[in-house]
Formats: structure tokens, C-alpha cells, sequence
């Protein structure tokens, strides 16, 4: 049935954008569902899909041949269908926009291309779209090719769009006399909102007033007056209340005449796809997205960067840091030219450089070069990229001559700062030959941008009256630089501008707030460079794990009192208000190999068990074994690895198999049973490298363990210094169980 045109009005786009679209419906185009009445109506060689809230005169999704959406790079994977729906929500809603490493491309008008599939699968196949086909509100997917070629070499067929409005009026009337009383829910698994878990099926009214906890509703009643920071730990419920505020104001902003622009801000995109969902359940009769004048939009700071920077790059494409892949690429770049040049520069600078820094760049040891790469790698993308540090320019020769706080990577001579200078002037010369620029490159342009008459001359049309930031911590100064330029001079609200901000420190993972912290025990400077004055509002009751699991989480807590720059409210964890259920454990293998055959055969019998795999996870602490178990051969059949934020779509596609990830990539996820890997002694506990490293290994850590909702339990390898002490106070305190 590849030959068949599909059609897809816009209320049935947003239900399938968070649906779990089953095989047989790639096979056969049938779908009768129940829930929101979603059901394919065929007419003459077109496949309509409609629900309960189309409209006969909304927007249409027009596919030309469905082999444009059903071609697959492997079994289990649907990239180019996911990407058109991706697409045409980014057209219908205007708040969505497309990843960058998608590599769009437009000319200018109404026409685009993007590739098909990810990266990792090595295809070069790219998807056309014109938008406003014929002059209408409709979005049209005329053609798929296998390279990137020019908009003139690929013919556009117009008979799909012309056939599809013939057929418009007659497939309506025939999906209206559908009977969906005895239907079950035929071609789509589930129609899922993974806003639910937090949401928990509530309506906005129902959070306003009854659901919110005492401190939540004191968040959510902050006027527009200063701003406001809205502190708690993982569970806590602070995305669910940022959402609440968000949508209730930008609702009654509206309802009173108000013209407004709010921008809710995330730094992933999984993030900001939950936010959706949550803000679709929420706002059941999508009153948002009805203002003619006022806009509330959600995105990641990369989204709204590349909007304004990239059509500018001129095939300059972004390196995609924040991926598994991308960090791995990375470390080779950085060791490549560490072998190509350490001989060089440890001559070069033998009477400047400390003899520790020397010992490390020029060991073949592979443990030690692994972990040098990995620091030299940090302070690039951490401060150097991050704050616009380049060999010869005036920042270097701070960066050189300033005092480093102890807590920084050990950095004690002139000469150890000249050589990373060197090496990252190597880098970006490397960078420029591939044609691509790092993420903090493109937020450094972004910046700039900012500050350019351009943007002072478009700013009342399209800057922000209030900025709602989640996962504050995961922003990088530079990021955080970007965000009061991004707001109205002429506020609504009396020439302030204001910003409501959520963050919890335990949880970032990378050292982007580190630099700015100066007294070391508060984290005080740290909020006051992103804003001027501000309120902190506090969560301490946890939603989304057991007791058993918050006591535990609180016990490792235990071991953030070591690193002083975190102050003591912010090592709490919180009580939980849910249903009591395991202690989480403690198994220790003798070998790598026999906790590995645990483990993913333990996940393997539960996915199978309970029927739904995307409810086990792995969370692999160790970076250099992560890829080994991941193609293992016993159990790669029985996992879905996510090791990029595009690949967490895989898991609606998950069925029986287990989830298998780092725990960088499952931020703001929840998995029912959670089996955290190599909590061993030489993965958590890189004293060596000082207390930087080691609040890193925390971090990654609390953020494994607080991605468990009923059952946790930890491995540890005696092959890698069997179990890491800080496990000690859990388990003297039987918070943490070996059996």
C-alpha cells in the first residue's frame, strides 16, 4: 500500500504525536480507536485520518505516496513518519521547532528539506515539504530522496494534493457515520500521554483547587513583580508546577484582554516534549494556542538559538555534543590530537607546565588517557567554549594568570593553561575543517546576536514579556547569558522582567554553574548572574518515587556534604507522599561479565513479564562499558539503547524489550524498575581527580537512582573495586539492602 497518499487533519497529528503507533498500521493504514475517536477513512487512493475534534476546514497533514513515511532504515524504527508528524506540529502549533542536526534546509519561502533518519543510521535520505501548499493552511510532503539536492531537481507531483481535496468532503461524511461502539483499539497500542505520569489525568482546574501542595501554591501565586527561583529535589513536582503558573497565567493574561508573550524554556528536548504533553492534557480545548496576539511557546534554548542563527551558518552544520555519539566523538577529536601533538607541546612548555599535567598527557596508560581526554574535553566545553576563551584574546590571558578555585580541575601551572589553550585552538581548527561548530559555538553566535541591531529592531515583536525556565541547572553560563536579552525592554508588566526559574544542583550532571560559584559554600552568585533579585519558593514532599527510594536517595545525598559549594537545604531530598514499597539493593558481582548477565537478564524476564518494557531500565554508570554491553549479542535483541534524546522516541516503540541508557539521556523520565550498573569503587570514586570529578559521578548517580519509581537496585563489580563507599551510610542505615 505504499502507493497510497495519506492525509492527516490536525487534531488527529497532535493525537498521534503522542500515540504508540503498532506495525500493522504501517501494513494496512487502519486505525479505529475508541479514545478520542481516531479512525482512517479510505477514499478513492487516499488514507484520511480524522478524531473526534477535527473540523472539516482545519489544517491537513497531506502525504504524497506513503512510501514517503513508511521507508525503514531498520525493523522497529519509524524516523521519517515520527518526523513528519514532528514537522507538521511545528507548522500547525508554531511552538515546536525542528532539532538542528535534522539539518533543514529552506529556500527562504514556503519550501523545506530535512534528513529522514538519524544520524546513527547513516542515511542520507532527505524528506521535502512545501508549507501553505496551493495558498492554504495545509502542509505538504511531496517527495523523499536519497541525497541532498537541489528544490529544483525534485519535481513536485501536485495530483496527491488535487485528489485529496476532491476527496475531502466525502471521506468527512463517511468518518462521521463511523460506528465506534464495538471498536477496539485497532492499529494504535495506546494512545499515550506521558504527561499522565505527572499530570496524573487532572485538568488544570482540578491542579488550581485541590492538587497543588501548600508550597506549590504558593509558587504558583507569585506575581509578575520580581522573579522567582522554585528550588526542590527529583519528584518534588517542580516541572508540574513551572506548567500550572505557565498555562493559568498565559490563560487569564488572555481572558483579561491582555496581549502577552511567555517562553518556557527547557535544555532538553525530552523535557520540553513532556512539557507539551503535560500542557496538552491540561489544556484540553487547546485555549492556548487560540490567541491571535499573544503567544505562549515552549522549546529548548537550542531551539530558539538555531531559529535566529541558522539560517546564517551557510552549511556550517552543529556537532551534536549532547548525544552519546556526539561525547564519544569528541574524546576521539580531543585524543587524536593529543597523540598528533603532546610530544610537541610537552617540549614546548617543560619549564611552565606542572610535572603531574606533563606525566598525564604523555602516558600511554589507557586508563590514564582516557580520563586526561575526558578533563581537557570538560574545560573546553565547560569554560573555554562556554565563556568565549580563545588563544591570544584578552579572556586568555585571565584564564591563564587567574586563581582556580581548589574544587576545578587541577590546572597549577601557567604552562598546564597554555597547552589546553593550544589544544583547544587545535580543536577548533579541526572543528572548521568538518565544517561543524559545537553547541556553545552556536549559543556564543546566539549571544552575539542578541546583542546586534538587528534583534534591538525586531525585540518588541519577537523578545518576551516573562521567561519560565526548567532544569535551570543544566544551563551553561553562556546559556544563561542568553536569557534576559531575550525579553521585552517594554515589559507588560511595569518594565520588569520577571523570570520563574526550577533547578535542583544534585541533578547536573557537567560543571556549567561550577566557574561562577566564588565563595564556595553558596549557591547565591550562581542565581544571581542569571537574574537581578528573586524570590525562592522551596519543594519538599517527593511524587514520584516510594519512600523506601527517597530515604535512599537522601542517605547518598549524604555524600554531596563533601563538595563545599553546594549549601545544606539544597543536599535535602524530601519526604514522599506516595505508597510505601521495596528497600532498594546492593548486588556485588565478582567480574564484569557475571553482573552483566544478571542484570540484563534480571530486565529482560521483567519487561517480559510485565508486558511493557519501556517500564525497565538499565542505567549504565560507566561510559567505557556502555557500548561493550550495549552489543553484547545475548541480550541486543531484548533492549532498546538510548543514547541521544532523539532515540527516546524508540521507547514507545519498545513492546517487550528493556530500556538501556546513561543516565544523561533519561533526565525526566520514570521507569517503574530501574537497575542502576557499576556503582563500583573505581567508576564513583575518582578521588585522584579531585572533588570535580567526584561531584560529577554523584550527580550522574542521584540522577540514576531518583529515575526509579517502585523497585531500585544497584550493581557493583568487584573487577572495578567492588562497592563505591559512598554507599556506606545507606547501608549501615538499611536504606540500601545486600542481600
Amino acid at each position: 500500500m505504499s502507493d497510497y497518499n495519506i492525509a492527516i487533519e490536525e487534531e488527529a497529528v497532535r493525537l498521534i504525536a503522542r500515540s504508540s503507533i503498532s506495525d500493522r498500521f504501517f501494513s494496512d493504514f487502519h486505525l479505529l480507536v475508541k479514545d478520542g475517536k481516531l479512525a482512517t477513512v479510505l477514499i478513492s487512493r487516499t488514507v484520511f485520518i480524522f478524531c473526534e475534534k477535527s473540523r472539516i476546514d482545519g489544517r491537513f497533514l497531506v502525504i504524497d505516496g506513503a512510501a514517503c513515511a513508511l521507508s525503514k532504515a531498520k525493523p522497529n524504527s519509524y524516523d521519517p513518519f515520527e518526523r513528519i508528524i514532528t514537522l507538521a506540529i511545528s507548522k500547525f502549533e508554531n511552538s515546536v521547532s525542528l532539532p538542528v542536526k535534522w539539518g533543514l534546509y529552506t529556500d527562504g519561502a514556503r519550501r523545506g528539506s530535512f534528513f529522514a533518519y538519524t544520524a546513527a543510521k547513516g542515511s542520507t535520505s532527505r524528506i521535502f515539504y512545501e508549507d501553505r501548499c496551493d495558498s492554504s493552511q495545509n502542509l505538504y510532503v511531496y517527495s523523499v530522496t536519497n541525497e541532498h539536492v537541489e528544490f529544483d531537481d525534485v519535481p513536485i507531483s501536485r495530483s496527491a494534493y488535487t485528489d485529496f481535496g476532491d476527496s475531502l468532503l466525502d471521506a468527512f461524511i463517511a468518518y462521521e457515520n463511523i460506528d465506534f461502539t464495538p471498536a477496539q483499539n485497532d492499529g494504535v497500542i495506546e494512545i499515550e500521554n506521558p504527561g499522565g505520569v505527572i499530570a496524573h489525568g487532572w485538568s488544570l482546574d482540578e491542579w488550581v483547587s485541590k492538587k497543588l501542595t501548600t508550597s506549590q501554591r504558593k509558587f504558583i501565586e507569585k506575581d509578575y513583580s520580581q522573579s522567582v527561583r522554585l528550588r526542590g529535589a527529583a519528584g518534588t513536582g517542580k516541572t508540574i508546577s513551572l506548567v500550572v503558573k505557565f498555562l493559568r497565567d498565559f490563560l487569564q493574561f488572555t481572558a483579561d484582554g491582555k496581549e502577552v508573550r511567555l517562553l518556557f524554556l527547557t535544555h532538553s528536548k525530552v523535557s520540553a516534549d513532556l512539557v507539551k504533553d503535560l500542557i496538552g492534557q491540561l489544556d484540553r480545548d487547546g485555549a492556548r494556542l487560540n490567541s491571535a496576539n499573544s503567544a505562549a511557546k515552549i522549546a529548548t534554548i537550542f531551539e530558539i538559538a538555531s531559529e535566529f542563527v541558522q539560517r546564517e551558518q551557510r552549511g556550517v552544520s552543529p556537532i551534536d555534543i549532547d548525544a552519546y555519539s556526539g561525547r564519544i566523538m569528541q574524546r576521539e577529536l580531543i585524543e587524536s590530537i593529543l597523540d598528533a601533538a603532546r610530544l610537541t607541546l610537552a617540549t614546548q612548555f617543560s619549564d611552565e607546565a606542572s610535572p603531574s599535567f606533563i606525566a598525564n598527557m604523555l602516558s600511554d596508560e589507557h586508563e590514564v588517557k582516557r580520563r586526561f581526554a575526558f578533563e581537557i574535553m570538560n574545560e573546553i566545553m565547560s569554560v573555554l567554549d562556554a565563556e568565549g576563551i580563545r588563544s591570544g584574546n584578552s579572556k586568555a590571558l585571565d584564564y591563564i594568570n587567574a586563581p582556580r578555585p581548589e574544587w576545578m580541575v587541577n590546572l597549577s601551572g601557567v604552562g598546564d593553561r597554555k597547552i589546553v589553550l593550544d589544544l583547544h585552538r587545535r580543536y577548533r581548527e579541526l572543528l572548521r575543517e568538518m565544517r561543524v561548530i559545537s553547541v556553545d559555538q552556536l549559543i556564543a553566535d546566539f549571544v552575539s546576536f542578541l546583542s546586534s541591531n538587528v534583534w534591538d529592531n525586531i525585540i518588541e515583536r519577537e523578545g518576551y514579556d516573562a521567561i519560565f525556565v526548567d532544569e535551570l541547572h543544566l544551563f551553561t553560563p553562556l546559556e544563561r547569558m542568553a536569557l534576559k536579552p531575550l525579553m521585552r525592554h517594554s515589559s507588560q508588566f511595569g518594565g520588569v522582567q520577571p523570570m520563574f526559574m526550577a533547578y535542583d544542583l544534585k541533578q547536573s550532571t557537567r560543571d556549567y554553574f561550577a566557574n561562577l560559584v566564588t565563595d564556595a559554600k553558596s549557591t547565591s552568585n550562581w542565581i544571581g548572574k542569571t537574574t537581578d533579585g528573586s524570590a525562592l519558593v522551596e519543594l519538599n514532599e517527593v511524587f514520584r518515587f516510594t519512600p523506601q527510594i527517597a530515604r535512599c536517595i537522601a542517605d547518598l545525598a549524604v555524600s554531596f556534604a563533601e563538595i563545599e559549594f553546594l549549601d545544606e537545604i539544597d543536599r535535602r531530598v524530601g519526604e514522599s507522599a506516595i505508597e510505601e514499597g521495596d528497600v532498594p539493593e546492593m548486588r556485588e558481582f565478582s567480574s564484569n561479565q557475571r553482573m552483566y548477565e544478571w542484570a540484563f537478564g534480571h530486565a529482560r524476564s521483567l519487561a517480559t513479564s510485565l508486558g511493557s518494557g519501556k517500564r525497565v531500565c538499565i542505567i549504565c554508570m560507566n561510559d567505557d562499558m556502555f557500548a561493550v554491553y550495549r552489543d553484547a549479542g545475548r541480550h541486543a535483541d531484548h533492549l532498546i539503547s538510548v543514547e541521544s534524546r532523539e532515540d527516546l522516541n524508540d521507547i514507545r516503540y519498545a513492546g517487550k524489550r528493556f530500556v538501556y541508557s546513561s543516565p544523561e539521556f533519561i533526565a525526566g523520565l520514570q521507569f517503574d524498575n530501574v537497575i542502576v550498573i557499576h556503582c563500583d569503587r573505581r567508576t564513583i570514586d575518582e578521588n585522584e581527580l579531585g572533588p570535580l570529578r567526584r561531584r560529577r559521578n554523584l550527580s550522574r548517580l542521584y540522577l540514576a537512582a531518583s529515575r526509579a519509581s517502585k523497585k531500585l537496585i544497584f550493581c557493583a563489580s568487584l573487577e572495578l573495586g567492588g562497592i563505591s563507599p559512598t554507599f556506606t551510610t545507606a547501608i549501615a542505615k538499611q536504606t540500601v539492602r545486600v542481600p
